[in-house]
């Protein structure tokens, strides 16, 4: 079940928070200390209280501090407070329908509170009335079999109500958790930062069109080792890969000799792992989908790249999946970078594979770009938040016979981009690679089966 946890400072920002994910939860967690203290005193003494707290599944939580709430106050004050509630009109006129055995009103009590008086007077005045406890505690043995599935407000309020926590629509739309059961297939993105990345609503709506019983999740994470372990633990099925880890596992597939790792010849030349699969005998699987969908969005608008002059832009990771499809394709490639050893690096690195120079992104590579625009291919971040108003080519002029590509979305049209777009430039901007690369993973997702 999605548990809503409602964490504004008043009962109308409360009201607010739920009009917003009306039909995407079910029940309501009332976070009591987040509650401004003349708000919670409405709740003892007021008979106009919002509808919803009448007609909604409920829980009551008035947590501590040192439990990661806002309650500051002595523990008796806070238990005192809640035994109060339990007999106030709001419980009397609570209505909702049960959710499983008894009534559908909850207080959340800690476990150790059972040892002070207060704590006990509340659980008895709270069974007398016919309201549940919530035994809180963290669990370090396992999960429960029934759990809640917390979700809270990004946008109002104080944010979300714990780390980790999204809101109660991506829960129940994206994520489909009400569908979600002890056989569903377990999908990710690996990476950091991971949890703002648009694989999970692309991913987990190819698996409802599809009718697959499967969930797609980010994974936030800065250790690859402990979690190849939880991915054995997890029976993971499938994992997108994205900074900073594209290059690290690579190692998971580094020994050709090992049993169980199999990878593409795209990850051997790029350097770089995006995609990560299981085999039906469980194998682990590495392959690289940036480079033909850099190239799928790019051949669409120019056929043949065979003796094209290319510029790229950057040399970093995002830069040698473009190099590597470039020069397979038959361009010639000028790879520009503000440190111009890197660039130097990276063409070294791929002079066998056809035509590639370096030089340093600035006014005294103008010549050389003039000699490879055909297609300028951006893959630096400038020009992304926050430096929205950044050009890394502020010193070339677009003709406006020139295709440009720039591979990052977020913006969606940097302020490179519209200056390429206004001179009259054929433009790509980087929403189509991302497309085109999660539809083939999508594919090699769709290859998986469970074991």
């Amino acid at each position: 079940m999605i548990c809503f946890t409602l964490s504004a400072d008043t009962l109308q920002g409360m009201t607010s928070q739920v009009d917003r994910y009306r039909d995407c939860f079910d029940i309501l967690e009332v976070r009591l200390d987040f509650l401004r203290q003349d708000e919670r005193d409405k709740l003892l003494r007021s008979t106009a209280l919002p509808a919803w707290l009448r007609e909604t599944p409920l829980i009551l939580t008035l947590r501590r501090q040192s439990d990661g709430g806002a309650w500051n106050g002595d523990d008796t004050s806070r238990l005192n407070y809640l035994s109060s509630l339990v007999v106030s009109s709001l419980v009397e006129n609570h209505s909702a329908h049960p959710v499983g055995a008894g009534r559908s009103l909850f207080l959340d009590l800690e476990d150790d509170v059972v040892a002070l008086d207060a704590g006990r007077k509340a659980a008895n005045v709270a069974a007398l009335h016919g309201v549940q406890i919530i035994r809180s505690r963290h669990d370090f043995q396992g999960t429960p079999e029934d759990p809640l599935s917390y979700g809270s407000d990004p946008g109002e309020g104080r944010g979300h109500a714990a780390p980790g926590q999204i809101d109660p629509r991506s829960m129940d739309e994206v994520y489909r958790l009400r569908s979600q059961g002890p056989n569903s297939e377990v999908f990710g993105i690996i990476g950091n930062p991971v949890l703002h990345s648009r694989s999970p609503a692309f991913h987990n709506a190819a698996f409802s069109r599809h009718g697959r019983d499967a969930v797609y999740v980010p994974f936030p994470t800065d250790d690859l080792t402990a979690f190849r372990e939880l991915m054995s633990l997890l029976d993971i099925r499938g994992l997108s890969v994205t900074i900073p880890h594209k290059e690290k596992v690579v190692s998971w597939f580094e020994d050709r000799g090992a049993a169980g790792v199999v990878s593409s010849p795209e990850l051997a030349a790029v350097g770089a792992c995006n995609t990560v699969t299981r085999s039906s005998s469980g194998d682990i699987v590495g392959a690289n989908t940036d480079v033909a969908g850099f190239l799928l969005p790019l051949l669409y608008r120019v056929p043949s790249l065979r003796d094209r002059g290319v510029t790229v832009l950057g040399a970093g990771g995002a830069s040698r999946a473009v190099v590597y499809g470039l020069l397979s394709s038959g361009a010639r490639v000028l790879v520009l970078n503000r440190n111009q050893d890197r660039a130097n690096s990276l063409a070294a690195e791929y002079g066998d594979l056809g035509r590639i120079t370096a030089g340093g992104l600035g006014p005294n590579s103008h010549a050389s770009l003039e000699a490879h625009n055909d297609i300028i291919v951006q893959t630096t971040s400038v020009g992304m938040h926050p430096d929205v108003d950044a050009d890394p080519l502020s010193f070339y002029e677009f003709s406006g016979t020139e295709v440009f590509y720039e591979i990052i979305y977020a913006p969606p049209k940097t302020k490179l981009l519209v200056r390429a777009e206004a001179a009259g430039c054929v433009v790509i901007g980087g929403e189509e690679m991302f497309l085109a690369q999660a539809e083939l993973q999508a594919g090699l997702f769709a290859q998986t089966e469970s074991i």
